[in-house]
């Protein structure tokens, strides 16, 4: 399931969900309330790839052969037919180090969040009913860190170049003063040296 490249990576923000349980799939389309989905799409557990804002893959070989360049966050299971979602945080890590992942997992795999948080992973959320009342928030904060971690970046470098057109600046004054002393010291008529 390759997405294309082209799909336009604006608002709203672009979900993958790498889950291939489809009643977990729905339970998360519900909590998280998208308006990305037909009913039809949420009664088999999968979103239409049509340039909306929620995707869905089922294994780590799907996620492999999906364009992650439009993905703003990733909601992964941690148990993947074909891999665990400690291997796909490590894919994502390597293609996409800056994009957010949540992992989820059953209450059995509550052990894995310390491990998860450990290796990249934004939050640790169990997919139980109850506990998936907190995925928009989870998503929200994971985006809000991202958009502030953006931010950051971007004054980080605007403060690079003005700290380098600063530099530029005191150099071309230290120039100027050295041009003024010798003009001091040296007699314009003569060009020979004032008296002190």
């Amino acid at each position: 399931m390759k997405i294309p490249a082209d799909t336009a990576c604006d608002s709203p923000p672009k979900l993958l969900i790498v889950e291939s349980e489809p009643s977990t799939v729905r339970m998360m389309a519900a909590a998280l309330h998208r308006g990305c989905c037909s009913p039809e799409d949420v009664a088999s557990g999968r979103f239409v790839p049509d340039g909306s804002a929620c995707f869905v893959v089922e294994s780590l070989q799907q996620l492999h052969a999906f364009d992650l360049s439009c993905a703003d966050l990733v909601i992964c299971a941690v148990s993947l037919p074909d891999g665990s979602g400690l291997d796909a945080l490590a894919y994502l890590r390597g293609i996409r180090p800056n994009v957010p992942v949540i992992l989820t997992g059953s209450p059995g795999d509550a052990a894995l969040a310390v491990e998860a948080i450990r290796a990249g992973a934004m939050d640790f959320l169990l997919t139980t009913a109850h506990d998936m009342r907190t995925l928009p928030l989870a998503v929200e904060k994971c985006l809000a860190h991202q958009r502030i971690k953006q931010e950051n970046e971007r004054l980080q470098r605007d403060l690079s170049r003005s700290l380098a057109e600063l530099e530029v600046k005191n150099q071309q004054l230290e120039a100027m003063i050295r041009q003024l002393e010798a003009m001091a010291r040296t007699d314009e008529l003569t060009g020979l040296a004032n008296r002190c």
